[in-house]
């Protein structure tokens, strides 16, 4: 019988067929024939049993491995050992089929051969042979021995490579270690021992291949155990490139940042000289300009005031005129000097302009503080004669001083401390003056032009409003008796009427749509009415003639339950005299006719007036305001002063921006001669 089953095999090779678990089980004869086979040929080779009979072994192999299988069969008819080979034999299907065989000699002068197929492993090793050739990472497996040597159990193709070679001795372990730069061995050695500790670890180094070329590395190992084994998979790629890379980034960021430093600098020096008075060395207008805003800002929020200088040089022009430009420059530069040192550290002095100097001084709580650093500035200027060669030359400087409160920091600027400044030269030169220092009578006795011609400007306001043409003059005189009333002083009774006169004149600049809507406002549109006060006190505080009533018009909508604007105030904290004026403006709008309501009448108004004590009004304004209303301790003349205001202030008839509401036409009937 020629196909048998693996027991009917010569004795022992059952055993051998279980021992190698192989698939093939055949016997040969001397001359490499097949006796027999077992039945799996059909299935690996796709021929039967039957038809192997006879066949040669070597006939069936692959013309590349026939040499090798020649030689194994005649190692294995010598006897001995089992002889190994891994060929390929030819499939009845044309393919190729990876077999490792083991050749054993019998007694019987014949071969047993048992074979595995193993075309999967082979083509899987190929592919990986493959992909490890077509990558620059050198990929290897170590195995950690007990002694803390290494035992390299894979290593792939791409070690070639990074090596720039294979060593003569076949030593790859050393040939790396050696190639290591010297320079990054010791970091090398590092990440040795962490990974050979059971730790994850990376390093870059320099590799100095066998070919000469220096390439730079970055390898890491990651360890794992596998029973009582420690095994550490690595890789090493060549990153030579990026390295070069990195290097070249490395240097245009540092080219960069070497400029960028440079080009900070300039731009501190452009920015510096752009702020620096190039004369004095001082600051100019401009940085004072920014200084001005931060310090109105930070008093803004600290609660603190900002008190604000201008120093003006006397005689400057004869100091140039008689002894040349460069003395005048030289007078200038000292004078500047003079007042840095006279200034507190935080203080900011700048060049305005010409011979004129500015002066910021934060913190100035009140005008004894302003009239004290004021005048220290002045005196440190007088100290001393200025010499210029032979020259002493005896200077002096005027100053104007002003102080921005919480009341009108807003609005508060250099043109208050000018006029201030102004007085001063006016009065004798070699002076300060504080802007308090002119008082509300003198401002309507010296300067009658600056008041009326605030005084149209509100009238104009309360027409476009369709208020009635007295409405300001009558809330000025309901506000003086009021403030008569409750035993106020001269100055607070003068600040009343004249807060009265003009509370509405920031409705100057709210638009007709807002200003003069029949319907109720929407709470944008309140917004932009809210402004008003705010707008009226800005422009009012820039008038140092008018200053003293800028609070009054700021505040005369703030509640005295804290619910007003624009600031919230609530009780005392509002001016007596934006009290005054808030109760005196509400009953004259109640009783007169207006746009979006008839005029009431004066029992109304009172009634009015009385619900409105203590959450709006303050009660004790509204008692006497009562009492003047029902004592008729005052009466309201005849509204004559219109055309006085009008023409004495030599207006002509506005032009109102898209002013075709209500109001235009007695604008103009108003404030034409």
């Amino acid at each position: 019988m020629i196909v048998q089953e693996a027991a009917e095999f010569p004795v022992g090779l059952a055993e051998l067929f279980a021992e190698r678990s192989c698939e093939l089980l055949a016997e040969l004869d001397h001359q490499g024939c097949f006796i027999l086979a077992s039945e799996s040929s059909d299935v690996l080779l796709g021929i039967s049993s039957l038809k192997l009979h006879g066949r040669a072994l070597v006939e069936l192999t692959h013309p590349d491995d026939s040499e090798a299988m020649t030689l194994a069969l005649g190692r294995a008819r010598a006897g001995g050992d089992d002889v190994q080979i891994r060929a390929r034999t030819r499939h009845t299907n044309g393919s190729w089929v990876w077999f490792d065989v083991v050749l054993r000699s019998t007694s019987t002068n014949t071969l047993i051969v048992l074979a595995s197929d193993v075309s999967p492993h082979v083509e899987e090793q190929a592919a990986l042979d493959r992909i490890l050739d077509a990558i620059d990472e050198h990929v290897y497996v170590n195995e950690v021995l007990p002694d803390g040597t290494r035992r390299n159990l894979f290593l792939g193709p791409g070690r070639d490579r990074l090596l720039g070679g294979v060593p003569d001795d076949g030593d790859w372990g050393r040939a790396w270690v050696d190639a290591i730069h010297p320079d990054d061995r010791q970091a090398h050695l590092e990440h040795t021992k962490r990974y050979l500790q059971g730790e994850h670890s990376s390093v870059t180094y320099r590799l100095r291949g066998l070919d000469g070329v220096t390439r730079w590395v970055a390898g890491g190992g990651r360890p794992r155990r596998l029973g009582d084994r420690l095994l550490v998979d690595g890789i090493v790629r060549d990153v030579t490139e990026s390295h070069r890379k990195e290097e070249q980034l490395r240097a245009a960021l540092a080219e960069a940042e070497k400029a960028n430093e440079l080009l900070e600098a300039a731009r501190a020096e452009a920015d510096r000289r752009s702020r620096v008075d190039a004369l004095t060395g001082v600051f100019n207008r401009r940085h004072f300009g920014i200084a001005l805003a931060a310090e109105t800002e930070r008093a803004r929020r600290d609660g603190l005031g900002v008190g604000i200088a201008l120093v003006d040089v006397d005689h400057f022009k004869l100091v140039n005129d008689r002894h040349g430009h460069q003395t005048g420059d030289r007078v200038l530069m000292e004078v500047a000097r003079r007042l840095q040192e006279a200034v507190r550290p935080y203080d900011t002095v700048a060049r305005w302009g010409g011979e004129e100097f500015v002066v910021l001084l934060p913190g100035v709580e009140d005008d004894v503080e302003l009239r004290l650093a004021t005048e220290r500035l002045r005196a440190a200027v007088k100290a001393t004669p200025i010499v210029d060669g032979e020259l002493r030359l005896e200077v002096t400087v005027s100053a104007g001083a002003a102080r921005a409160d919480l009341e009108t920091l807003e609005t508060v600027t250099i043109d208050i401390a000018d006029r201030a400044l102004y007085v001063a030269k006016r009065t004798g030169r070699d002076r300060a003056c504080l802007a308090g220092d002119v008082t509300l009578g003198d401002v309507v006795a010296d300067e009658p032009d600056v008041v009326r011609m605030t005084k149209a400007l509100a009238l104009a306001a309360s027409l476009r409003e369709g208020l009635p043409e007295n409405h300001g003059a009558q809330v000025a005189e309901l506000a003086e008796a009021v403030a008569i009333r409750m035993a106020l002083g001269a100055d607070a009774i003068s600040r009343a009427h004249m807060a009265g006169w003009l509370h509405d004149l920031g409705k100057i600049a709210i638009p007709d749509e807002v200003l003069n809507k029949p319907g109720p406002l929407s709470e944008p549109e309140w917004e932009v009415m809210r402004t008003h006060a705010q707008l009226g006190a800005s422009v009012l505080a820039r008038l140092p003639e008018l200053r003293v009533v800028a609070a009054a018009v700021r505040h005369h909508h703030e509640r005295v339950d804290g619910g007003g604007y624009p600031d919230g105030l609530r009780g005392e904290q509002i001016p007596i005299e934006a009290r005054i004026v808030a109760a005196a403006d509400t009953y004259n709008v109640i009783i007169s006719r207006r746009v979006y309501a008839p005029a009431r009448s004066a029992q109304e108004a009172l009634d009015e007036v009385r619900r409105s004590a203590g959450t709006q009004l303050d009660p004790d304004v509204v008692a006497a305001l009562e009492a003047v209303i029902t004592e008729e301790a005052t009466a309201l003349p005849p509204f004559e002063t219109t055309y006085e205001v009008a023409q004495e202030a030599n207006l002509e008839p506005p032009r109102l921006p898209g002013n075709s509401g209500v109001g235009h036409g007695r604008i103009e009937r108003a404030l034409t001669p």
